[in-house]
């Protein structure tokens, strides 16, 4: 998923962090069946594969 990323990031304008789960006991209890996932803040985008869709409503419904 990270690599598909990368040329939205640049689109969307959004910085792109990659957080390893197993270093947070936190992320393990909220993500460990999502795996790879995608969050902005608090808000899950997607998980498993790159939904462009997604992220396009999600960026475009967080800038109106």
């Amino acid at each position: 998923m990270c690599k598909d990323l990368l040329p939205w990031s640049t689109r969307l304008g959004f910085q792109l962090t990659v957080k390893d789960i197993d270093e947070d006991e936190k992320l393990i209890e909220q993500y460990q069946y999502k795996v790879p996932v995608l969050t902005e803040q608090a808000t899950e985008i997607c998980h498993f594969f790159l939904d462009e869709e997604m992220l396009q409503k999600h960026f475009s419904d967080r800038l109106a």
